[in-house]
């Protein structure tokens, strides 16, 4: 994630989505993301996207996570 992350410009950052493949991996992803400065993660797993979608301002770049297979 880190090394995916550093790959978005820090200029586009605060308009950046992270969305994951599962809800465990967005939670994880809002528990732990903002102190190492990540955006809140989305994804479409089971009911997770009952939190709705991300804002209209994030009109930046999409960071896919996903484990490798």
């Amino acid at each position: 994630m880190r090394r995916g992350w550093s790959t978005v410009a820090v200029s586009d950052r605060p308009r950046a989505v992270v969305f994951t493949e599962n809800y465990g991996e967005a939670g994880a992803i809002d528990r732990c993301g903002p102190a190492l400065g990540l955006p809140i993660g989305y994804s479409g797993h089971t009911f997770f996207h009952d939190w709705g979608p991300p804002a209209d301002t994030a009109t930046g770049p999409v960071l896919l996570v996903h484990p490798a297979a």
